[in-house]
């Protein structure tokens, strides 16, 4: 017995001193948010950690030291998956203040340390800047709301984590003011509820809107009206030969009546104001549908549209002659100011007449110049310009058709350049810049510049043919860098000359006087600008490297303008000033500064910028307003922008994009989306169309869309939403391999995929169908995996899809092939989960489908056999469980064993257990030293097989 005792013991203590050596708990991230954080407001540092033993850790976020002695911002322990930890900064805490984290379990072995920083900043007293979005999408005031369901107020707060409510009643205080409204971002919707129809802008509310430090702005007012019922209209059509006379009116009794429109078959509406009819001329024979868009206040429109046959007995007057010119080209410039011209014979035919004037829509008529029968004119010393010629064929019943010829003439130079600039650069070169000089007709080609080493000969000012002029030519930039055999402390002495397409020379600028100072200056200076800017503050920031500057002057100029000084005498290594950029202008803008190094010597720098202050021009081609749409809607607009360009057209449906727009090859200016309507369930959407050019100008349009996809009557949805903080957490709860984590994550930030569930009856059941979308950012080739909780699906083969998948297991997890994809594409594909369930069974997908571990993974098709593990099947997991409560009872049986043992010895050596176990462990002789004495007999000799040899 007394061996069998001593065997427990040996096994308990392998048991307990493998318990200890346990390894130390693991430090994966730390986060720290938010950051920047405002003093008096909490900081939270997020960490997540693994620990072999599966105990508890303390999370330590250090001021100094390393270990969990040190002084500490705070602390927190948990079992959980991760840990906050939060901290509320002070005033003494503004600033960059640098922390330590690490983990330490209950055995206090602890983690690598993890450094960061976080930053403290002064408290916030200023409220934000808040402005009305829309009032149920109408942007501008006076706001008229549609519609007869909850009217939606949207408010941009001026700044991130802000909040806002709204109220009918003003009252101070922004604790009991009212309802809170809906925040995403900067911005926050307010549902005020349903509002009955006005015959004006007599209904408001109230909104107060506070930011993260509790500064609040008070109630402001927001005054609208409810129109939501189309205005009523006539339409009727004459017809004056080919002319066609549309006559309408219109009624609306709520909000009036804005405008009218009239159309012609499938041209352009043309907008007629308030105006009550318009006349389409020129018809032909045929049938031809006229309309008038008759629109309300609120946006509203009724289209009203009557078919009338255009029958015409023109053969009364001639036709219509073509003409053509020996000496102009048309549309082409020519320094020929002697036209000539000559046109076909037509038939029917008294005499021709004619016209030359600057009137594209000129029409000829009995009171114009006579030619007779000829069919040639010639003209002699005609002006610089445009001009066109007309000529109609003309019988005792009139003119016939009037044909037009435009011609351009160009005889004269360009005008002198304006805002001649000149700087001398550190290395030796001179830099020059002039703005465009006034129109010239065929436009400039080139800019000729001319340097001289005096600025006058013979009392005036230098000209192109004088001795020792310099010419640099093919200049077709608005600025030139001068590198040419410059001598360092010299004056040079500059001119400007353009010459325009048809090679005149243009007017000569005005001399600039240049100096040479070369490497004088002892320091260098960069500018901190973007590329291009829009309307609002722009910070022009001056750096200087290998020193300061002094007497410091800074200018700026915008296109075409001169210089504006911005401040005077700063000095420093850092000159800065703000400037608002006006509405309005585009072009190419410039920064100059000038100042002293601190040996006195002069020193300049500057640098150009692109400036773009008018947003975009946009108009939705097609569908109309309120069209139905099913399937995939084409959904094509007319973008445009003079300035930076534009940069991006983009669709979205309540917030979320639903797609950006591609330029339709060979059209330019018109974008097309390929909508997937059946990303929605059916009813009536806003859809709302921003163009954005480079600069981030942008203008918003809106289209309302009425869906109409789903069969069968709707049952229920739901979005699967996920914290992107936490993706390196999901990613390893949905088992996807270490090394391909990295890629999945940035691809799943990258393109944003979302999922939703639809569910709806049909006459077997209830369908509940999983759907996936996503914009794609770049050009690639993809797949999506999806690893689907079984409380969704139980088996990957009950999965099907109009999508051809590959099942990765049964468990389930399937796979997407999408092959190549290209930037700005939008990728729908869907899987049904369920046919004809019950209203029981539908109700638990839908509860089950927020337990997806993560989003849909993406990854790069190449990519395979990404998921990690593989489900235990049902027999093994048994045996598994078996074989751990096996385990466990043995731990018990020795633990016990150990402890009679241990108990025993404590007897035999006249104290208690605890006593027992101190006398021989703590009387120097070490855990293994009390276990070695504890295999021998009462005499001291050693017995069995059991040894201890002391090392």
């Amino acid at each position: 017995m007394l061996h069998l005792k001593k065997i427990l013991l040996f096994l308990f203590s392998v048991f307990f001193v493998s318990a200890v050596a346990w390894a130390a708990p693991t430090l994966s991230a730390v986060n720290d948010t938010p950051d920047p954080v405002s003093e008096g407001n909490a900081i939270t540092f997020t960490a997540t950690w693994s620990v072999p033993d599966g105990k508890g850790v303390t999370l330590y976020i250090c001021k100094s030291g390393n270990t969990s002695a040190c002084t500490t911002w705070c602390t927190d322990t948990n079992s959980g998956a991760t840990l906050d930890c939060p901290y509320t900064t002070t005033g003494s805490d503004v600033g960059t203040k640098d922390y330590n984290a690490l983990v330490c379990d209950t055995n206090s072995q602890c983690s690598s340390v993890i450094a960061g920083t976080f930053t403290v900043t002064g408290a916030d007293t200023t409220p934000p800047s808040t402005s009305v979005k829309d009032v149920n999408g109408d942007t501008a005031s006076p706001y008229w709301a549609r519609t007869s369901a909850d009217v939606i107020l949207k408010i941009n707060i001026g700044e991130a984590s802000g909040e806002c409510k709204w109220s009918d009643t003003n009252s101070a205080g922004y604790a009991s003011f009212g309802t809170v409204c809906t925040t995403s971002g900067s911005e926050a919707s307010c549902n005020i509820g349903t509002r009955g129809e006005t015959t004006s802008v007599s209904l408001s509310t109230f909104y107060n809107c506070k930011d993260s430090s509790g500064n609040a702005t008070g109630g402001k007012k927001v005054d609208f009206g409810n129109d939501y019922t189309k205005p009523t209209g006539t339409l009727s059509t004459s017809i004056s030969e080919d002319d066609v006379t549309l006559t309408y009116s219109g009624a609306d009794a709520h909000s009036g009546i804005e405008k009218y429109e009239a159309r012609v078959d499938s041209g352009s509406w043309v907008d007629k104001g308030t105006g009550t009819s318009h006349t389409f001329s020129d018809q032909g024979n045929g049938d031809h549908t006229y309309y008038v868009r008759i629109t309300d206040k609120a946006g509203n429109a009724e289209t009203k549209s009557e078919v009338r046959n255009v029958n015409f007995n023109a053969s009364s007057t001639p036709g219509k002659p073509t003409i053509s010119s020996d000496t102009h080209e048309e549309d082409e410039w020519t320094t020929d100011n002697d036209p000539e011209f000559g046109w076909t014979e037509v038939s029917n035919t008294d005499e021709y007449r004619y016209a030359l004037n600057q009137d594209e829509d000129y029409d000829i008529d009995e009171d114009d110049s006579d030619n007779g029968t000829s069919r040639a004119r010639d003209f002699t010393d005609r002006a610089d310009g445009t001009w066109w010629f007309h000529v109609a064929a003309c019988n005792d019943e009139g003119c016939g058709t009037t044909d037009h010829y435009r011609i351009r003439i160009d005889t004269t130079g360009p005008g002198g350049v304006g805002n001649f600039f000149g700087l001398s650069q550190s290395d030796g070169s001179i830099y020059l810049s002039w703005d465009e000089p006034e129109d010239d007709g065929s436009g400039v080609a080139e800019y000729v510049v001319y340097r001289n080493i005096r600025q006058q000969v013979n009392s005036r000012d230098f000209r192109p043919n004088d001795p020792g002029v310099r010419a640099f030519e093919d200049i077709t930039s608005r600025n030139f860098t001068d590198e040419s055999g410059l001598s360092p402390g010299l004056a040079y002495y500059y001119r400007i000359q353009a010459v325009d397409e048809m090679g005149n020379l243009g007017t000569l600028s005005a001399v600039k006087r240049v100096l040479n100072s070369a490497d004088a200056c002892g320091i260098s200076i960069s500018f901190d600008l973007p590329e291009i800017v829009k309307a609002g503050e722009l910070e022009i920031k001056a750096n200087v490297d290998n020193g300061e500057i002094f007497e410091a002057e800074l200018k700026v100029k915008m296109p075409g303008q001169g210089y504006e000084t911005l401040s005077i005498g700063g000095e420093g290594p850092e000159i800065s000033d703000d400037y608002t950029i006006p509405l309005g202008i585009t072009g190419t803008a410039t920064v100059l500064i000038s100042g002293e190094d601190e040996n006195g010597k002069p020193c300049e720098g500057f640098m150009e910028f692109g400036v773009d202050s008018i947003a975009p021009e946009l108009d939705i081609v097609s569908p109309d307003s309120g069209s139905e749409a099913s399937g995939t809607a084409t959904i094509t607009v007319s973008a445009s922008d003079e300035g930076s360009g534009i940069g991006k057209v983009e669709a979205f449906v309540g917030g979320q994009s639903a797609g950006v727009f591609t330029e339709r090859s060979g059209n330019g200016g018109n974008y097309v989306l390929e909508w997937n309507s059946s990303s929605k369930q059916n009813g009536t959407y806003d859809m709302e169309i921003s163009a954005e050019d480079a600069a981030g100008n942008k203008t918003l349009g809106e289209l309302t869309v009425v869906v109409r996809n789903i069969e069968g009557e709707f049952f229920g949805e739901e979005e699967y939403a996920y914290n992107e903080s936490e993706l390196d957490s999901l990613l390893r709860q949905a088992g996807l391999k270490e090394e391909v984590a990295e890629e999945a994550k940035r691809l799943i930030s990258d393109n944003k995929p979302e999922r939703k569930i639809v569910l709806t009856r049909t006459d077997s059941g209830i369908d509940a169908e999983v759907m996936v979308s996503f914009t794609a950012t770049t050009v690639t080739t993809l797949q999506i995996i999806e690893v689907i909780p079984k409380g969704v699906v139980d088996n990957a083969r009950n999965i099907t899809s109009g999508t051809n998948f590959a099942i990765l297991q049964d468990d389930p997890a399937i796979r997407f092939d999408l092959g190549s994809v290209s930037e700005g594409q939008r990728i729908e594909i869907s899987y049904v989960v369920g046919s004809g369930l019950s209203e029981q069974n539908a109700n638990s997908v839908l509860s089950e489908f927020s337990s997806y571990k993560a989003p849909p993974l993406l990854l790069e098709s190449s990519v395979e056999n990404p998921i990690e593990f593989t489900p235990l099947p049902d027999l093994l997991w048994l045996v598994f469980v078996g074989a751990i409560v096996i385990l466990i009872i043995l731990v018990i049986i020795v633990f016990l064993g150990g402890g009679a043992f241990l108990f025993h010895r404590a007897r035999k050596n006249g104290g208690s257990f605890q006593g027992g176990l101190q006398k021989d462990y703590g009387s120097g002789k070490g855990f293994f030293g009390s276990l070695k004495d504890a295999f021998k007999d009462d005499e001291g000799e050693k017995r069995g097989k059991f040894s201890y040899r002391d090392k």
